[in-house]
């Protein structure tokens, strides 16, 4: 409820800059949070990424809609959601295997994969954007 009263607030535009920052930010939240698991620790990142996934699905979805054209919106949406469902299953697969034997520690990895993986793109975006 949070997120969404938040982002109904916003008033800047959303950029790829934006959006790749905040995702950096979640991953070392995310990463402080699991480094010092207990139970009090895990309802906090329940809150965080409730707080997050709120900002995040209201974000790129008006991020693509500004970026793209009218007449391509419907199958832009289609294969966003496509690769977002597509993507859960072999996720799920992939994850349950480390779930079962690393526990909570798996989302450890997941956020040092999702911190590197945002610090590189958001390093190439600011790269990109101020070369223009």
């Amino acid at each position: 409820m949070a997120g969404g009263v938040n982002l109904a607030r916003q008033t800047k535009s959303i950029n790829s800059s934006k959006i790749y920052l905040e995702l950096v930010i979640f991953s070392l939240i995310l990463l402080g949070v699991v480094s010092y698991f207990n139970q009090y620790t895990w309802l906090g990142m329940v809150a965080v990424f409730g707080f997050v996934q709120a900002q995040l699905f209201g974000s790129i979805p008006t991020f693509i809609q500004k970026e793209t054209d009218s007449k391509y919106l419907g199958r832009v949406f289609g294969l966003a959601f496509l690769a977002f469902d597509g993507a859960q299953p072999l996720g799920s697969l992939l994850f349950s295997n480390f779930i079962d034997s690393l526990s909570y520690k798996t989302y450890i990895g997941i956020s040092i994969i999702m911190f590197i993986s945002f610090v590189v793109i958001f390093t190439f975006e600011i790269k990109y954007n101020t070369s223009d």
